[in-house]
């Protein structure tokens, strides 16, 4: 009788394995994604910043007609961490993404100021660039400063330049978090400081730093990265928001 229980449970084994064993077959064939690198070179960082600086100049034509005033509707960050008060943010998701939510890089950029010299007024962004690997953020890969200066139906954009020590630092100080949260995170805190050549932007969690060079006559954009907010006659809002320099 014994013995006849142990074969009836290696008939019940083999009827159910091969209907386990599919199941088991199909978890492990999905689809691998290379992890994001830990550093990007110059010339992607600024393509990403472009998309993302013709994506807020397209929300500023088609949401308030070509004024920065709507930038007061964008999404706010509130944080229960830090005594700051709520900070608004812009965002473009899976850029360059073959996969959404999968691969490619989300871009991210706060609003942690503003500038004001006589009828001037400077924007002034944190940028965060977060890759992906699957469908979990990987560390933050940068971090830059941008200045937005509406003029006369233009766009004026100002970038800072690399500060691969800073962007260190401020992963440092958030330890693991810092590749799971995103950016920005619930607990930054950006202090902006300005002169009429430069804004200085300090996370003060971290230390970590980020030096802007501005122009001191705004007036003048030769050279300049500009975006248009004008739309030509019969085309749709935002076709407008073409760069230059």
């Amino acid at each position: 009788m014994r013995c006849q229980r142990i074969l009836w449970r290696l008939f019940l084994l083999a009827l159910v394995a091969p209907i386990v064993l599919p199941g088991c077959a199909t978890r492990s064939s999905q689809a691998k994604f290379a992890a994001a690198p830990d550093t990007l070179a110059e010339a992607k960082v600024v393509q990403l910043i472009s998309i993302w600086q013709e994506q807020l100049c397209r929300y500023i034509v088609r949401e308030g007609n070509g004024d920065d005033a709507v930038l007061a509707q964008l999404r706010t960050l509130r944080s229960s961490n830090a005594l700051r008060p709520a900070r608004i943010t812009f965002g473009v998701r899976d850029v360059g993404a073959d996969t959404p939510e999968r691969d490619g890089w989300d871009v991210q950029g706060v609003l942690v100021g503003r500038q004001k010299r006589g009828v001037f007024i400077r924007y002034v962004f944190v940028i965060g660039i977060v890759g992906y690997n699957g469908n979990l953020p990987t560390k933050i890969q940068d971090m830059r400063v941008v200045g937005l200066s509406p003029l006369a139906g233009t766009l004026l954009w100002e970038t800072s330049a690399a500060a691969p020590a800073s962007v260190a630092r401020y992963r440092q100080a958030f330890g693991r978090g810092a590749s799971t949260r995103g950016f920005p995170g619930d607990d930054d805190n950006f202090a902006m400081h300005a002169s009429p050549d430069r804004v200085a932007v300090q996370e003060i969690r971290s230390g970590a730093d980020w030096l802007l060079k501005v122009r001191v006559n705004l007036r003048d954009t030769y050279g300049a990265t500009v975006s248009s907010v004008r739309t030509p006659p019969g085309a749709s809002a935002g076709d407008g928001c073409r760069r230059r320099g």
